[in-house]
């Protein structure tokens, strides 16, 4: 090899070259570092060209960005089918075989390699349509795929063994199914894909996720869907990927979604999946029951269909069973020999029937998770649920008739997710039973936390030593505690400056806990939601937290006035300090919403000093985007400041409010969306000044007869709305000035008899809908008198 190499070096010294690497898999940045000083002697603006299906080989290689490629467009792919579908000449004698083969180049998903493939075979069959057609309604085309599986498979063979594994389980989905990230590796937890790693210490769960990025990087999933943390929540694989896991998968995983399920049932299969047809579900557990060595059984519900059926005497006799999913279906009480299923790991019961868990349940000792989420008649857990010391995940959102937790929950301490713990009086259910359980991950509802009597509990429920919580919501119901003892729970009750989203309910405090005050240690926060605080006279400032993006206030009946308050802290030392700051620096929604006795609203700012000592507003709410206030009948004063990046206003059930000052209004040059009752009252000619404005909905404008010129400027308008306009009777000529509109919807306009001539010029106006207006809908009716003027748009809705 080393000759090899000199070898090399001395063909490429002094040279200006370009080298490819093609298909590359070697992941050891050693040996790459080791080869790559041999390609050092060539001329300045040589070139090395890597292609790889890993990601890792990339970010070791490269010295750029990668260059991620994605499928073909349609117009590309059809032409590499074409040259190898059709021989010279037969495209233009064979035009039907032509559109057929173009909708079989749409099943390629843009892969290039299965477009060549997919041509070659069809070159090898008769110009016959029938043939043809087969193959484009062949769900696991082509059926000779062997240009094609070795070429995926050489990728699933460069997997380690134990992620081969983990791949081939994800056969028992049916093609085209969207896959929970979590519940997949839940899945491969619970069939012992994952082990420990040792001397790494980490959760089987963070393994699983290397394990599922390992096959990402590797483009063994695809469409994936992220949440706004970056967190990937869902994903797909294509077609030909999911043939290939079905092959290295043969005989063990299976999914049922075909006529001829019953005979493709067999006694070595091993993990079976069923699509939610209220037939299939119902009639599979007898044919099941020849699979002796099952694993895995699943219903899944694709298309959010109707609860389904199982059976009344159901029996489950899979002593190696160790998935079962039932939810969505309408069983009501688990069957005894539920108990049986010693190796069972994942149980999903999820929107069943169920009002309770049979006695015995807790003697499943090796079940790590157990998913109840909407199972509205289930009127207790467990009571022995502490007994079950596998259990690593426990989900149960939804369950409203549960009223309290098991006793001496703190006793599973390897609890990853814990969706909700409500707090009781008694020894045992108290907030101390959180202490432990420190490895919780995701979203933590706290309900009932006027139980809590002392400030100890809130200590050992220790919050701030719970890193991986990304959601915590703390509840309050009725309360009759002391106002100390209200604030000294609270103030103990801080969580771990890693939470993102943070949300109140029922505090029955009169200020905000001094925790959230501290901008810089809660610096993480991006969501905040307060609701029914009904003590709070004051906001916090909760402008000083750098990343918040989110902020929801709803049902604060103390507050009467929204203003500088929410920016800056009550000392005048700390205020000072933020004159000079940006406020609410990365804000994109904030909602107002039920706020009873809310009178004013003043988010100005101050006025500061530049460098060069000139006077400047100060920057308020820079990437402010949405702004929706509702429900606020004290209401009357409204001033927003300068928002230049809003594009979207909505003002609902605000009756007090009279007017909006205009220079709140010019300012809001990108506003694209604005819903106002009463907006013509309230912003006046003002509205000349919302340019961008691609979307209006007029409505509650009980004197206005006609629409004002300010609107003609609206060029970019695409939606208008107009309802509840008793008065108005006519729409102006001039409305071919909104050049833009698409969409124009009349409702509760009873005075309005016909429409402008100019109408016919909106060429773009493609919908139109006039709900109880009935002079016009009669006026309008086809071969009515005002039918030509709107014969032209395509949707039309009387």
């Amino acid at each position: 090899m080393d000759q090899l190499q000199l070898r090399l070096q001395e063909v490429l010294r002094g040279k200006l070259f370009l080298l490819i690497l093609d298909d590359v898999w070697n992941e050891d940045e050693e040996k790459w570092d080791e080869l790559r000083k041999y390609f050092m002697c060539g001329s300045r603006g040589s070139k090395i060209l890597v292609t790889t299906r890993s990601y890792k080989v990339a970010e070791i290689m490269g010295t750029m960005v990668p260059y991620a490629l994605s499928g073909l467009s349609d117009d590309v792919c059809w032409s590499l089918f074409r040259e190898r579908a059709f021989r010279g000449g037969e495209e233009e004698t064979n035009p039907n075989l032509v559109a057929i083969g173009k909708k079989i180049v749409k099943k390629c998903g843009g892969l290039p390699l299965a477009a060549k493939a997919l041509g070659g075979l069809l070159r090898s069959f008769d110009r016959d349509e029938r043939t043809w057609l087969s193959v484009l309604y062949d769900s696991n085309f082509p059926e000779d795929e062997s240009e094609i599986l070795p070429a995926l498979k050489s990728s699933y063979n460069h997997l380690p063994s134990s992620i081969k594994q983990c791949f081939a389980y994800c056969a028992i989905f049916p093609k085209g199914y969207e896959i929970k990230k979590d519940v997949l590796i839940q899945l491969w937890i619970a069939q012992s894909f994952i082990h420990e790693s040792c001397g790494r210490g980490i959760e089987l769960e963070d393994i699983g996720n290397e394990y599922f990025n390992y096959l990402l990087m590797r483009c063994f999933f695809q469409d994936i869907v992220r949440d706004e943390y970056g967190t990937i929540l869902r994903c797909k694989m294509h077609n030909l990927v999911h043939n290939l896991a079905q092959s290295v998968g043969r005989t063990e995983c299976m999914y049922v979604d075909n006529e001829n399920w019953i005979e493709s049932i067999h006694r070595r299969v091993r993990h079976v999946s069923v699509v939610g047809d209220r037939k299939k579900v119902a009639e599979v557990f007898t044919p099941l029951h020849k699979a002796e060595s099952l694993r895995t059984f699943l219903i899944l519900h694709p298309y959010r269909l109707d609860t389904v059926d199982v059976p009344h005497n159901l029996s489950l006799r899979f002593k190696g069973l160790r998935v079962l999913d039932l939810h969505g279906t309408s069983i009501k009480k688990l069957p005894i020999s539920i108990s049986k299923l010693k190796h069972l790991r994942y149980l999903d019961l999820s929107d069943t029937l169920i009002t309770k868990l049979p006695t015995s349940f807790t003697s499943l000792l090796n079940l790590q998770t157990l998913k109840l989420l909407h199972v509205r008649y289930l009127v207790e857990l467990p009571r022995d649920l502490r007994k079950m010391i596998s259990l690593r995940h426990l989900e149960f959102d939804g369950c409203s008739m549960v009223s309290e937790m098991p006793l001496r929950m703190g006793q599973l301490a390897g609890l990853q997710t814990l969706t909700k713990f409500i707090v009781g009086k008694e020894d045992g259910r108290t907030l101390a039973e959180l202490q432990d359980l420190n490895s919780l991950r995701g979203q933590l509802r706290i309900e009932s936390l006027e139980n809590v009597s002392n400030a100890v509990d809130a200590v050992r429920a220790n919050l701030k030593n719970k890193p991986n919580l990304c959601r915590l919501e703390l509840c309050w119901g009725y309360f009759s505690l002391k106002q100390k003892v209200v604030e000294d729970v609270i103030n103990r009750l801080q969580p771990h400056p890693n939470l993102k989203e943070l949300s109140m309910e029922g505090y029955p405090g009169i200020q905000i806990p001094p925790w959230m005050m501290k901008g810089c240690s809660y610096c993480r926060l991006v969501k905040i939601s307060l609701s029914r605080c009904l003590k709070w006279e004051c906001l916090s400032p909760l402008g000083q937290l750098p990343d918040l993006k989110e902020l929801s206030i709803v049902k604060m009946d103390g507050v009467r006035y929204i203003g500088n308050e929410l920016f800056y802290p009550d000392d005048d030392d700390n205020a000072a300090a933020m004159v000079d700051a940006v406020i609410f620096p990365s804000l994109i929604k904030l909602e107002v919403s039920s706020m009873c006795n809310l009178e004013e609203w003043s988010l100005l700012g101050f006025e500061v000093d530049d460098q060069g000592g000139n006077r400047q507003q100060q920057v308020i709410l820079p990437c402010l985007q949405s702004l929706s206030i509702k429900y606020c009948p004290k209401l009357t004063s409204l001033q927003l400041g300068h928002l230049a990046s809003l594009k979207q206003f909505d003002i609902t059930r605000c009756p007090n409010l009279n007017c909006i000052p205009e220079d709140s209004i010019t300012s809001l040059s990108s506003l694209c969306r604005l819903y106002i009752p009463r907006c013509f009252t309230l912003l006046g000619g003002a509205l000349r000044c919302l340019t961008a404005l691609e979307e209006l909905h007029v409505y509650e404008e009980p004197e206005m007869e006609c629409l004002p010129e300010s609107m003609k400027d609206l060029t970019k308008l695409e939606r208008l709305e107009i309802w509840d306009c008793p008065k108005l009777g006519c729409l102006p000529e001039w409305i071919d000035r909104l050049v833009s509109l698409r969409a124009l919807e009349l409702e509760d306009v009873p005075n309005l008899r016909n429409l402008p001539a100019a109408i016919k010029h909106l060429k773009s106006l493609d919908s139109l809908v006039i709900k109880r207006c009935p002079h016009l809908q009669k006026q309008c009716k086809m071969r009515g008198p005002e039918w030509r003027k709107i014969s032209h748009i395509k949707h039309v809705y009387i």
